[in-house]
């Protein structure tokens, strides 16, 4: 019953953080969703991080994007950022997520984001808080922006500073979420869950802050052994750590793990990759499994069709190969053993007929 219970719990705070409001568009969007899906059985994921920009004001200390090496990204263009939105509609994805980068450095995000809207993708967006002042979340209102995630990596400003490597970015991340909060757009702070977050007390301090704030959640990020975190096995948690988090979650009804569509019980925690839940294209239209799989799959701009890309027999061999991994495919030492000795010094993301021959 109490398992039951948390499952109701969480997925109504997933319904509060990303379907508060609702379109006719939405509506056509999940109908085409679940006959593509559960029907045709088609390779769907409901949802899309779409990487509009490489280029960021901070240099985080657990940044999981920056071992792409390969940032000499096309010119940064309107209409194949848009072409990549419509991609994403006719194949029957639900939700965007704008994400970088910083994608708030495109000045042309507000329009973007108008674009998806009127095409009826449910959006939100991923951002340090530094450019998210009011005038901007005003016109991210006025777009229809569904929701707005902000990272907090400590309560204390000069260790958020620090960490971020961008000084004053604690108090420009914590105005935003004011700012959101102000002008009725679901906001939720997104935090890491290091073994100093946790023997520091720091995640409960940032979820205080949260409830102070009034944010509507506090999403919690597990370690990742990507990026710069490539070779830091000691950042593992172990099950005490393990159990540390589960009590956050028991506690306080606005925490969860990750995407709380995915994770709608921290007892269920899996790959939502793996699971298809989820896709990341970086700004060259790479399409990968996420952000911290830096294999790319195909690329949508010049592939055009999601479902070329997904019936592919190599990208389906990859699924295939790793459909059990029930945790984080990054951290596993069968992907790691086949996929580091050769991507140590490549340039990223590696081809996935490099992964799989």
């Amino acid at each position: 019953m109490k398992k039951i219970i948390c499952k109701g719990k969480q997925f109504l705070l997933a319904l509060n953080i990303s379907y508060r409001t609702f379109s006719f568009l939405n509506g056509v969007q999940i109908v085409k969703f679940i006959f593509k899906r559960f029907v045709l059985r088609q390779h769907v994921p409901m949802l899309g991080i779409f990487s509009v920009t490489y280029r960021c004001q901070c240099s985080c200390v657990h940044c999981g994007v920056s071992e792409y090496i390969n940032k000499k990204m096309t010119k940064e263009c309107t209409e194949e950022t848009k072409r990549v939105i419509d991609v994403f509609v006719r194949y029957g994805m639900l939700k965007v997520n704008f994400f970088g980068g910083e994608p708030l450095l495109r000045n042309d995000i507000v329009l973007l984001v108008a674009y998806a809207v009127r095409k009826g993708l449910r959006t939100s967006l991923s951002t340090n808080g530094i450019l998210l002042t009011e005038p901007r979340i005003l016109e991210l209102k006025k777009a229809g922006i569904g929701n707005i995630t902000v990272s907090i990596d400590s309560a204390e400003h000069k260790t958020h500073d620090r960490l971020r490597g961008y000084e004053g970015c604690f108090n420009a991340a914590v105005n935003a979420l004011r700012l959101c909060v102000k002008h009725k757009i679901p906001a939720a702070i997104s935090c890491y869950a290091s073994k100093q977050s946790i023997a520091d007390n720091n995640l409960s301090k940032i979820i205080s802050l949260g409830e102070k704030i009034g944010v509507d959640a506090v999403k919690i990020r597990m370690p990742i052994l990507a990026g710069k975190l490539k070779n830091s096995q000691e950042q593992r948690l172990n099950e005490h750590e393990i159990e540390y988090l589960k009590g956050l979650l028991k506690d306080h009804s606005r925490v969860y793990i990750e995407e709380a569509f995915y994770y709608v019980a921290f007892k269920e925690k899996c790959c939502s990759a793996l699971k298809k839940q989820l896709i990341y294209v970086s700004p060259n239209g790479e399409v990968q499994p996420c952000p911290a799989i830096a294999v790319s799959l195909g690329n949508i701009l010049s592939e055009g069709k999601l479902g070329r890309i997904f019936n592919k027999p190599i990208v389906k061999q990859f699924y295939s190969k790793y459909s059990g991994i029930d945790s984080c495919l990054v951290n596993t030492e069968q992907f790691r053993r086949s996929y580091y000795p050769i991507n140590d010094e490549a340039v990223l993301p590696l081809a996935i007929e490099e992964l799989l021959p």
